[in-house]
């Protein structure tokens, strides 16, 4: 009963971690759009695209100080190296995966979802791997 106990509280802490460093990579990216767009920009139609990259960059930012927070300042244990590879990856996946299936029709669509919420988990789930030692 006890072993039950703890891995559901280290699944309830891994979503909890995920979910928080979803909102704060969500800030960062708004922070980044709003930097890009307002201050960057000089009023043409060209302020879209530097919202757009302002928010690409932003969401970037906040997922790689969120994983250097947790384990800097939280002193969690975790390789920060597959944490960005996981990131990477996780990112291309959902942009390669959003344009033959049609993915991004609205705003509410599954590519924001797979975007926005499942590649922290996935940088988390990259952080938490163990490396394997040679012996």
């Amino acid at each position: 009963m006890t072993a039950n106990r703890a891995a559901s509280g280290n699944i309830i802490k891994f979503i909890l971690t995920g979910l928080g460093l979803a909102v704060f990579s969500a800030g960062c990216a708004f922070i980044g759009g709003f930097i890009a767009g307002r201050w960057l920009g000089d009023g043409s139609l060209a302020d879209l695209g530097l919202a757009i990259l302002g928010l690409l960059f932003g969401y970037s930012f906040g997922i790689l100080a969120g994983i250097l927070a947790i384990k800097y300042l939280f002193h969690q244990r975790g390789s920060v190296i597959f944490a960005i590879i996981a990131a990477i990856v996780w990112t291309g996946i959902s942009i390669l995966i959003a344009v033959p299936f049609d993915l991004n029709d609205n705003l509410a669509s599954v590519f924001v979802i797979t975007s926005f919420l499942l590649v922290p988990f996935a940088t988390l789930g990259g952080f938490y791997l163990k490396r394997q030692k040679k012996y």
